[in-house]
């Protein structure tokens, strides 16, 4: 019970000032559900990031990326939250959460689908003229060896990421 107002007060405390945009939310202090928490009986668990971070036991939880931008064409920005998890294991699982606000809170609009490192991980988002743009690892090896990044551009319809365009590829010529 303790842990639900906690999470009810700090929902509370990012959104007292009703943010008139999305740019005045601070994600890095924010509440999530992300895939990495849900138990095993299929129950999410929220969890609060502090200053971006949350580690409790086993799980080690970033925010790695914010981006903003116009992605519903109404002249209103919409926020789009890449996250890093880990459980104890090997994985080192990222997702993205699309955030809009509905009078004054934000609200999650839509998921997007990540990975573990070269398998499928965020390296990063952009919005391009209202497209969301995701850029994922790639490889035919192993999880600690990206070979190429993956470009999926994407619209917002709705509460749903619709695939636009064709996918790009590059080679991958970095570290992580």
């Amino acid at each position: 019970m303790t842990r639900v107002i906690a999470i009810l007060a700090l929902l509370a405390s990012s959104c007292a000032t009703n943010p008139a945009t999305i740019r005045q939310v601070d994600f890095r202090n924010f509440a999530y559900t992300p895939a990495c928490t849900f138990t095993h009986d299929g129950r999410p668990e929220t969890i609060l990031a502090s200053h971006g971070v949350y580690r409790r036991h086993h799980l080690d939880f970033t925010v790695r990326q914010v981006a903003i931008g116009d992605l519903t064409g109404d002249g209103r920005d919409e926020a789009v939250v890449v996250t890093r998890c880990n459980t104890g294991g090997t994985c080192w699982c990222t997702e993205g959460f699309v955030y809009g606000l509905k009078h004054g809170v934000p609200t999650l609009l839509a998921r997007i689908e990540g990975g573990d490192r070269a398998y499928g991980g965020i390296v990063a988002v952009r919005i391009v003229k209202g497209r969301l743009q995701v850029d994922r690892y790639g490889t035919t090896g192993g999880y600690c060896c990206p070979e190429w990044v993956e470009t999926t551009t994407y619209r917002l319809e709705g509460r749903r990421l619709v695939e636009d365009g064709k996918r790009s590829r590059r080679p991958h010529t970095g570290g992580w």
